[in-house]
């Protein structure tokens, strides 16, 4: 794990470096800028920032560095006692250590293993948090494929736009974004699949359908209720059908999730890339023009895969189903635009031994392939 040094003094800084690199993975800087951009570039453990610097004093760097990267340990080292920075920075800061100088080698070199333990505490956390919350999707989704694979193919769908989205966008966390999208279906674990499938094109559900299929955002947050942390991800989709004309202030990724859910019902309604892009760019005050633009570039781009007509002893993971793959009895068994995984590909062989499959049926496959 390594340390960063900041300091404008060079002198400083070699002497650091000559006595502790012996001990931990020290790299130095003397300009503020250009460490910022080490940072953003690098995975630092722990930050050391002298407080008094020409151009950006250790106080606003450090604020910077909290922005770049969260999980950073951050030490205050100066030659200034101040009690009260120590406080401002500790408090408003969030600094772990403020170190005066002069500073004994046994006392840095204790806080600087403190500063170490402390991330990986942070890091480890961080790590358990989101192995139980992919964990506990991965069971939600599981279910949704057995009882709702229409529901379930269409968030399969919606994930990868979303991936690609937020890819484009930077946003922070995108892991939150992801989740949104492959829980965005969930609510319609309770809705008739039937119901589903005749919502992809507009017009197709009566009043009643209508009003059963418009109350699965608001139940699929109500599921994910008892789990932990997964307050934005809800806000996403509580409000993923929300009109920005309507309801301004929502969340970017129920933004992003609207734009993708509306393409994919206008394709698969229309048929047409061209024409799902063009209908939705008409609708005045509905989505984000900014990442709708976004969305256009993106989507309209080559894709990266190839269609082919296979029969079911071809069927690989990673490959994408290009229709619904149906029983010749009429019954969907895996719905347009899933990625084949090692559960879904297990589960298709089972089936099949009680029913029989359409085919040949058309899949995409990645170029790499």
């Amino acid at each position: 794990m390594k340390i960063l040094f900041v300091d404008d003094d060079a002198r400083v800084l070699e002497m650091l470096r000559r006595n502790l690199s012996h001990r931990f993975d020290v790299e130095i800087q003397s300009d503020p800028v250009e460490a910022l951009a080490l940072v953003r570039q690098g995975n630092f453990a722990v930050v050391v920032a002298d407080l008094r610097m020409p151009g950006m004093d250790g106080f606003a760097f450090l604020a910077k560095v909290e922005e770049a990267s969260p999980l950073t340990v951050k030490i205050m080292l100066t030659g200034h006692a101040d009690m009260e920075s120590a406080i401002a920075g500790v408090n408003e800061g969030h600094l772990f250590r403020f170190l005066t100088k002069p500073c004994s080698q046994d006392t840095l070199v204790k806080s600087l293993d403190a500063a170490l333990e402390q991330y990986r505490l942070v890091t480890a956390e961080k790590e358990l948090l989101r192995g139980t919350l992919q964990g506990c999707i991965k069971v939600l989704t599981e279910i949704l494929g057995q009882v709702n694979p229409e529901a379930f193919g269409r968030s399969e769908r919606i994930k990868r736009h979303v991936k690609n989205m937020v890819a484009r966008l930077k946003v922070k966390d995108p892991w939150k974004f992801e989740l949104a999208a492959m829980l965005s279906q969930i609510g319609c674990i309770f809705i008739p699949e039937d119901i589903v499938s005749k919502n992809r094109c507009a017009g197709g559900l009566t009043p009643e359908e209508s009003q059963i299929y418009n109350m699965h955002p608001t139940v699929g947050a109500q599921l994910l209720s008892s789990i932990p942390r997964l307050e934005d991800v809800r806000e996403m989709i509580v409000h993923q059908e929300d009109s920005l004309a309507d309801h301004p202030d929502q969340p970017r990724g129920a933004r992003i999730l609207k734009i993708c859910l509306a393409f994919d019902n206008l394709e698969g309604c229309l048929g047409n890339k061209l024409d799902a892009i063009g209908k939705m760019k008409q609708a005045e005050g509905v989505y984000d023009i900014h990442m709708l633009d976004i969305f256009e570039r993106y989507v309209l781009a080559d894709t990266g895969v190839r269609p082919r007509d296979i029969r079911l002893v071809e069927l690989k993971e990673g490959m994408i189903l290009g229709e619904d793959l149906m029983s010749e009895a009429g019954a969907m068994l895996l719905a347009k635009g899933l990625e084949v995984n090692s559960y879904s590909l297990m589960r298709l062989h089972n089936v099949a031994k009680a029913q029989k499959v359409v085919q040949p049926f058309r899949v995409l496959v990645p170029l790499e392939e």
